[in-house]
């Protein structure tokens, strides 16, 4: 750390400086001590990094600041005899994930199930549910790299996307959030008679584009693997 006057004699006192504590204690106190009115700047290096602090003045807040481990504030106040300065961690910036799921053949999927993963594969411990729209907003989430799981019952397949990197206030698109769906008749079970549909419309265009399984753009042997490979699973 370093404190330095703009001019004239200054007296600092380091009374405390513990960095390892948590949110909402003091972590640095010192005492500026002055012969006169003069403004003081310091530099304070060595801290967390990622964190924001808070910087206060004799208990009143002067400045906040976020700056890679350091902590720099000048110029903005002037000290007259005896004044404690005190900085504390505050809470962490956070960013937004945000978009919308769609069946494979783009339309909007309301109802799945959105998780987020660190990157280790451990639960991050949020979640959302896409909206009508097939929209959802995961907010609150610390800065850092993870990814986003799809789901929405058994009838339906999975989309885990690519790593989804989160930076402070900003919000951040997954991209590519698709689901298939092999219930291709709608009556919650995945059997021959949803492969029936698919061979009566073998070969066409898909003018209903459930029968489009894959969202290939073509109804064909493709589609009927697909859902074969799906066979007596039931929603739930």
């Amino acid at each position: 750390m370093t404190a330095r006057p703009a001019s004239a004699p200054a007296t600092i006192t380091v009374n405390k400086f513990d960095t390892s504590l948590p949110i909402g204690q003091v972590m640095i106190n010192l005492t500026v001590n002055t012969t006169k009115d003069n403004n003081i700047a310091f530099t304070i290096d060595d801290l967390p990094e990622d964190d924001s602090y808070i910087i206060k003045k004799n208990g009143s807040n002067i400045t906040s600041s976020l700056d890679e481990g350091r902590v720099v504030f000048n110029s903005t106040f002037t000290v007259s005899g005896a004044s404690t300065f005190t900085v504390e961690k505050g809470p962490r910036p956070t960013g937004i994930i945000s978009d919308t799921v769609r069946y494979i053949n783009q339309t909007p999927l309301a109802g799945a199930n959105v998780t987020l993963y660190n990157q280790d594969g451990s639960p991050y411990g949020k979640t959302a549910v896409s909206g009508a729209d097939g929209t959802f907003q995961i907010n609150n989430i610390s800065a850092g790299s993870y990814y986003v799981n799809i789901t929405k019952g058994k009838n339906y397949g999975f989309n885990v996307s690519a790593a989804v990197n989160v930076t402070a206030n900003a919000t951040v698109n997954p991209g590519s959030l698709s689901l298939m769906y092999y219930d291709v008749n709608g009556d919650g079970n995945i059997n021959v008679l949803d492969l029936s549909e698919i061979v009566a419309h073998n070969g066409s265009a898909p003018a209903r584009p459930v029968y489009d399984v894959n969202g290939d753009g073509l109804i064909d042997t493709r589609d009927i693997d697909a859902v074969r490979e799906h066979f007596d699973k039931i929603e739930p």
